[in-house]
């Protein structure tokens, strides 16, 4: 097949907008056998789609943050109420949110598949909870959940609150302040990043 060819002074080839991409693509089906069972990983990508930032764009949720500010057991140490404050947006940001037309499409996916469909998901929010979604796994954590800061065994609780100050916080049965599940969820990825063997 030839490569299409292009003239000097003819249009730029368009960019299809969201929507056209959208309608193309629920206007191709795929077939899945009656014994077939289906997994599906999601990223930043869906929830874009929604309106909340992806973490590594240029705008995204590191501008203007440091990880090391943000996202470490000594940020933690150092100044939990900025740690705290950064979670908080966070949760802000995704409780304004919806799920979009990915989300519902794949929530109504597994309820035709039942135990046959797995979800996976890279985002920390619940558009796929809020879409239906009910067998999933976050692989990144979650962002409404919290723990004890000084991890003393208990379960994560649920926690959608926003702290504008570190004294609005919560504290654990056994007397410690909470801190973001999510935060301490990727500071344990980036140590096994950093400690990992470096390929020669």
């Amino acid at each position: 097949m030839k490569p299409q060819q292009q003239f000097r002074g003819s249009p730029e080839p368009s960019i299809p907008s969201t929507e056209t991409r959208m309608r193309a693509t629920t206007a191709t089906s795929i077939s899945i056998a009656s014994d077939d069972r289906v997994f599906v990983l999601t990223g930043a990508g869906i929830s874009a789609e929604s309106g909340l930032p992806t973490f590594r764009a240029d705008d995204g949720l590191w501008a203007g943050h440091r990880v090391e500010d943000v996202c470490t057991p000594k940020a933690w140490k150092r100044d939990p109420a900025g740690v705290w404050e950064f979670y908080s947006a966070r949760r802000a940001a995704a409780q304004k949110a919806d799920p979009n037309p990915a989300h519902i499409a794949l929530a109504e996916l597994e309820a035709r598949l039942g135990d046959r469909f797995f979800l996976c998901t890279q985002n920390v929010d619940d558009l796929h909870e809020r879409a239906g979604s009910v067998r999933l796994l976050h692989m990144h954590g979650e962002l409404a959940k919290s723990r004890c800061g000084r991890e003393c065994g208990r379960l994560p609780i649920e926690d959608w609150l926003s702290y504008r100050t570190l004294d609005e916080v919560g504290h654990c049965i056994c007397g410690a302040r909470t801190s973001s599940s999510l935060a301490r969820h990727l500071w344990r990825g980036i140590a096994f990043r950093n400690n990992s063997p470096r390929r020669p």
